[in-house]
């Protein structure tokens, strides 16, 4: 008969197990992945943008069209399908070797790897058609307050950053590392002030804790308007500058974004959760 290890062999056991989790988690307040941002406008700005142009000129960018179907006719449904492309993977009613009962999202799939999810948009009722506002920490922010004078851009990021940093305040810990999601479609000139609310907090100079250690932070821009004069922009550490003449598609957002920030992208087969099926492209990753 086999002989189960005593209670304390037990407990010692589980506790070696989790000495390397505990260590990590009490090594400084750095996060080892960084954060993540991916913002939704749509087109890069016609007039001087000190930010944006500051960005650009140390980032990965792309120039060419727009990988995704826009003849239905509709543009609320255009807007509907877009966004879930980019937050899923995959094209909506394009199946590709397999179909899944449910892709996890990309803003569950962060959440689910230990980041604090953030949304500030201006189509609130479609991230809730989709069910993704439960995978959004501290409920769902509109990108511009509805009140707000156009000339203030009284901004949601903002009001979604003090919402979480406060949190961190009052329990007294460190702050882990975050997934903020701004889609800013559909009205102009919110670029600027978005990027403003999060200038050294989630891109940019800066350092943690007031540490010396910088930032690891990936910032991702996705313009939607056809005749925007660029097309996409990621900037962060190790990625190089470089101006790209290629055309990306929504969905190849969340491959890009989750092999910078080690989120694990699962779905559901047949009631069995499962390695996620992609069809994008990591735009990171050379041909």
């Amino acid at each position: 008969m086999r002989r189960l290890p005593c209670l304390s062999r037990q407990v010692g056991l589980l506790l070696a197990a989790l000495l390397p989790v505990i260590a990590g988690g009490c090594s400084g307040k750095e996060s080892l992945r960084g954060d993540l941002v991916l913002i939704l406008a749509d087109r890069a700005p016609d007039q001087p943008s000190t930010l944006f142009e500051e960005l650009v000129g140390s980032a990965l960018t792309f120039a060419g069209p727009l990988d995704f179907p826009n003849d239905s006719g509709d543009p609320e449904g255009t807007e509907r399908a877009l966004l879930l492309e980019l937050l899923t993977g995959k094209r909506s009613g394009q199946e590709q070797g397999r179909s899944y009962e449910w892709l996890l999202s990309l803003p569950q799939s962060a959440k689910l790897s230990g980041y604090r999810s953030l949304c500030v948009s201006n189509h609130l009722d479609t991230i809730e058609l989709f069910g993704m506002e439960q995978h959004f920490d501290y409920g769902l922010f509109p990108a511009v307050a509805s009140k707000a004078p156009a000339a203030n851009q009284g901004h949601g990021t903002a009001a979604a950053l003090a919402a979480l940093l406060g949190d961190y305040e009052a329990r007294g810990i460190d702050r882990g590392a975050t997934f903020l999601l701004a889609d800013l479609t559909g009205a102009d000139g919110q670029l600027e002030p978005t990027l403003a609310s999060i200038r050294g907090e989630l891109f940019g100079p800066g350092s943690l804790g007031g540490s010396s250690i910088p930032r690891r932070q990936t910032l991702a821009i996705l313009f939607t308007d056809p005749d925007s004069s660029l097309r996409a922009v990621i900037v962060g550490p190790d990625i190089q500058p470089a101006q790209n003449a290629d055309g990306v598609a929504p969905r190849d957002f969340l491959p890009t974004l989750a092999g910078r920030g080690d989120i694990k992208v699962t779905a559901y087969l047949a009631g069995v959760v499962v390695p996620g099926f992609l069809s994008g492209r990591d735009l990171l990753q050379a041909e």
